[in-house]
């Protein structure tokens, strides 16, 4: 990556926020339905953001730096997570099963299939990242790119058997990514109109009057979804034109997310935090586990029965696996040479 960009790491840890509390289902309340409106979307969009700014590289380099910095992770927080899974089954009386979880692993752990829910993302992106690498190398153009993209978007939208977001079932997430990658591909052929609006300018004055309007606009809307009610609910068109509003929607929810964070962007805890996306990613189900079954042997349940305790529980677990689990597993990472 050529420079660290504030608002870009602030959105990632804000995106992991999210992560973690939707992953509680509907024991968040209203949190659980706002932020599966968006917040894989915006993750992957993110992800395109960053390959944005990466440095132009051969097909070796690239391929083996994917391998270390997304396959490789994706096997070791997944084996790791094995005897997580141990002891939430002995603590809960379900059977564990050890096949069916190495079978998942070097399946790529389809998304909603492995108990480690997080690590689907970590496949998916790997390979999303091989085929935007091809595209981006014959299609020059963005608008191409775009085209693209969009067409694998409708291929997974209409033509598959079924459907990635209610029932992916492909190796290594194939057929999540051909849903995915239009978001990817947004966030790389935007990211440039972003960084301009977004950088600081004494020449254009009206430029922050132009961000706080529109940040206003999108935190309207974004609170009345969480409330229940959707401003853009007339867009929605039922069938395969549904495609357009389930592009839409996400898109604004993520701008609003972004320019939070350009807001946020003097917070350094935050921009910390989202620098260790990967390794909260990877961690996520190893410290729920873990705190789930400390709680229990204390004869305590998880704090999760309204969206405030589920917020503010869902960022005790995110502060306490980036200062227990994150620096070990850098520590471990970077003598493995693998970050």
């Amino acid at each position: 990556m050529k420079h660290r960009i504030a608002w870009l790491d602030i959105a990632k840890a804000l995106g992991m926020f999210f992560i973690y509390v939707g992953h509680f289902s509907t024991a968040a309340g209203k949190l659980y339905p706002f932020v599966f409106t968006f917040h894989v979307p915006m993750f992957f969009f993110l992800a395109g953001c960053s390959e944005w700014l990466a440095k132009p590289e051969s097909f070796d380099h690239f391929l083996l730096k994917s391998v270390k910095s997304l396959l490789i992770p994706m096997f070791l927080f997944s084996f790791a997570s094995i005897p997580a899974n141990y002891v939430v089954c002995r603590m809960t009386g379900k059977a564990f099963d050890l096949a069916s979880g190495l079978h998942h692993i070097f399946n790529g752990n389809i998304r909603v299939h492995f108990y480690a829910a997080s690590l689907w993302f970590l496949s998916c992106l790997f390979v999303m990242k091989l085929v935007f690498y091809f595209l981006r190398r014959y299609l020059r153009l963005r608008l191409l790119l775009f085209v693209a993209c969009l067409g694998l978007f409708i291929v997974a939208n209409t033509l598959l058997p079924n459907s990635p977001v209610v029932a992916p079932s492909w190796a290594y997430n194939v057929d999540s990514m051909l849903y995915y990658i239009i978001y990817f591909c947004l966030g790389y052929c935007l990211m440039a109109p972003i960084e301009k609006l977004l950088a600081p300018s004494t020449v254009i004055k009206w430029k922050n009057v132009v961000i706080y309007i529109l940040f206003a606009l999108l935190s309207v809307y974004a609170v009345m979804l969480f409330l229940g009610t959707n401003l853009l609910a007339f867009l929605y068109i039922p069938g395969k034109l549904a495609m357009v509003y389930d592009l839409i929607v996400p898109m604004i929810l993520t701008l609003w997310v972004i320019l939070l964070s350009h807001m946020l962007r003097m917070v350094k805890p935050l921009s910390l935090l989202g620098r260790d996306s990967l390794y909260l990613c990877g961690s996520e189900y190893i410290i729920k586990s873990f705190i789930a079954v400390s709680l229990a042997i204390l004869g305590w349940q998880e704090p999760v029965s309204t969206p405030l305790y589920t917020a503010g529980y869902t960022l005790l677990i995110l502060l306490l696996c980036w200062i227990i689990l994150v620096p070990i597993e850098r520590f471990l990472f970077r003598k493995m040479k693998i970050t």
